[in-house]
């Protein structure tokens, strides 16, 4: 019964987080070109990250924030690299990839090939692809695409909000 329980919790929180996807997928999130000294000012913050080599910028309000780094496994077993951005809760009761932190947004990292062939079910009406499957942006090695929580805390809600503008300031590093 535990397992049954569990495993319409993860139908039903997945429906609801591509409701929230596709909700925001209209918004156009771009990654930046080159950021702009009004960007500096309200991102301050750096994030490189070496694999899959990129950066994003943050604003102040998330100087405590923690990236998990985990293989997800998708429809036709394609495994790719998900880097999920936390930031630390009150809510005693939140679980997220690191304990006492919640995930508020995720970058997953397909390769060409894995992205094509995602479209190409979900153009087909086939397999448990649960969320339209978007790449903002993409380079030589990857397509990215890019994910909000189905949920966060409620201290937390305002730094949720923030995520579609810190993804627009997503850029490969050069040579990537």
């Amino acid at each position: 019964m535990g397992v049954r329980r569990i495993g319409c919790y993860l139908l039903v929180s997945l429906i609801y987080l591509s409701a929230c996807y596709s909700a925001h997928s209209g918004t156009g999130v771009k990654p930046a070109e080159k950021p702009g000294a009004k960007v500096l000012a309200e991102f301050p913050i750096l994030y490189t990250h070496p694999l899959p080599g990129f950066q994003l910028r943050l604003p102040p309000s998330w100087k405590r924030f923690r990236v998990c780094q985990k293989t997800t496994i998708w429809p036709l077993g394609i495994k790719a690299i998900t880097v999920y951005f936390c930031l630390p809760t009150r809510d005693k009761s939140w679980s997220g990839e690191v304990s006492g932190y919640a995930n508020l947004f995720a970058l997953t990292f397909f390769s060409s090939d894995q992205y094509r062939r995602l479209k190409d079910l979900q153009a087909k009406g086939k397999g448990d692809v649960y969320e339209e499957i978007v790449s903002f942006a993409h380079n030589r090695q990857y397509h990215v695409h890019y994910s909000t929580g189905q949920a966060c805390p409620s201290d937390l809600e305002a730094r949720m909000a923030e995520a579609g503008r810190i993804v627009e300031t997503f850029r490969f590093q050069k040579g990537k």
